[in-house]
């Protein structure tokens, strides 16, 4: 059988699939034929597959996820994971044409221990469950004997753009960088709020503005009028900057 490991953790099964007679054909670009393959892995592969291409595939093909389904879809899933504080852990689902929505295959919690103080540190443990976890079901990819069940819930998704500005980065300590990242979030919040509640308040004023030059106008007092009119030029921009403030 023709094998298609996509992805550079996915190039790591290549031995065990040759041992067991099957040539495998390793991808890390993003991937032009489905078709010719019998089995298609995928695991640390950074491309998405059209929905067109895959449709082309004859087998099912299996993506490795750092997370536990539907929590933590997309990108950096073992951050987000220790950031929202939900479970960790590892799914092998079918690629479908959406991010990580696939049914699943098997999937497994991972509880860390004192050793895995660092993102890094808990990222290459979740990196080993899913090496092991593929070795565990190769033989049901292999011979199609699998029963797959629809991932439950809404979940979480997150983009590479959602990681946040302030992160120290992935050897930093987790009990350390967590609270500090959640403070800056909370006092972010609390400035946007505050800036929120003066657009509203300058708002509420242009308002009133509004309605008093429409009354000087029915009353035929231009001059009045222009005068207001330089009140509400003057809130718009202020309006304007708060915006810019609440957009940084």
């Amino acid at each position: 059988m023709k094998a298609l490991l996509l992805g550079q953790e996915a190039l790591k099964i290549a031995p065990l699939l040759n041992a067991k007679g099957h040539k495998t054909f390793c991808v890390t670009d993003p991937v032009t034929e489905l078709a010719p393959y019998d089995i298609i892995i995928s695991f640390g592969y950074r491309h998405i597959i059209p929905k067109a291409l895959l449709d082309t595939a004859t087998c099912d093909a299996f993506n490795v996820h750092i997370s536990l389904l539907p929590l933590n879809r997309g990108a950096h899933p073992n951050f987000w994971a220790h950031y929202d504080g939900t479970p960790s852990g590892v799914t092998i689902h079918k690629l479908d044409a959406h991010i990580d929505t696939g049914p699943i295959l098997d999937q497994q919690t991972v509880v860390f221990d004192n050793t895995d103080t660092t993102f890094e540190h808990t990222y290459n443990r979740l990196i080993a469950r899913g090496h092991d976890m593929l070795e565990q079901n190769i033989h049901r990819i292999i011979n199609r004997a699998y029963f797959l069940r629809p991932q439950i819930g809404r979940g979480t998704y997150h983009r590479t753009s959602d990681l946040p500005e302030h992160f120290s980065g992935w050897d930093s300590d987790i009990d350390t960088e967590i609270p500090r990242l959640l403070a800056i979030e909370r006092t972010q919040n609390l400035r946007r709020k505050l800036i929120i509640n003066q657009i509203e308040e300058t708002r509420s004023r242009n308002n009133v503005n509004w309605m008093d030059i429409l009354r000087l106008s029915f009353r035929h007092a231009p001059h009045d009028a222009e005068k207001i009119i330089a009140r509400i030029n003057a809130d718009d921009i202020k309006i304007s900057e708060l915006f810019k403030q609440l957009g940084s």
